[in-house]
């Protein structure tokens, strides 16, 4: 073993590298926020049809329509954030609705197999190559991020607009329904 990697890789393998175990993070941050990028976007693209048929209606099916959307974005995203749910649910350890908000990855056996993918991919590398791929994930990941923020910040701003114009008058009502729907669906079409 030592002939063949060298003291230093063969130590590295017995106590574990270290760029070993935050690639592996990484990589299974990159999963984690790739599937609730997707999970978010497909949502949002199986309600487009809806709100562009809802173009031809007149100003008051369009309004109860749009209403609809925009619940169902909110109430979509609300199921997603294990903030929300903290002030339904008790504060012992063992509740078991804890894991089933606020992971996407929900399946041990998913878990499994993502990990021993990336230790095999993790395996076939050397620490230098570790290295550039923890910069790249590390990009990645961040982008991922923001695009999510982007989005979740965009919806929330939809929700906190409706809620705040819910005494105004019902065209104005209509007007910022209409365009801050219209903005969550431009913001997912141009975040891809």
């Amino acid at each position: 073993m030592f002939k063949s990697q060298g003291p230093t890789e063969a130590l590295k393998t017995v106590l574990g590298d270290p760029n070993r175990i935050r690639f592996m993070e990484l990589s299974m941050e990159h999963e984690k926020l790739a599937v609730e990028w997707k999970q978010t976007s497909n949502f949002l693209d199986g309600l487009l049809p809806e709100y562009i048929d809802s173009k031809s209606l007149d100003i008051v099916r369009r309004y109860k329509k749009l209403q609809s959307i925009a619940k169902r974005i909110i109430f979509n995203l609300r199921l997603k954030d294990p903030a929300f749910f903290t002030k339904f649910t008790s504060t012992h350890d063992a509740d078991p609705c804890a894991e089933a908000y606020g992971s996407i990855l929900q399946s041990a056996v998913k878990q499994e197999a993502l990990r021993s993918k990336h230790e095999r991919i993790c395996d076939g590398l050397s620490s230098e190559e570790i290295l550039v791929e923890i910069k790249k994930l590390e990009q990645q990941n961040q982008d991922l991020q923001e695009q999510i923020d982007g989005l979740v910040e965009t919806i929330n701003q939809m929700d906190h607009n409706y809620q705040s114009c819910k005494g105004d008058t019902f065209l104005r009502r209509y007007l910022i329904l209409k365009t801050n729907v219209k903005y969550v669906f431009e913001k997912n079409t141009n975040l891809r």
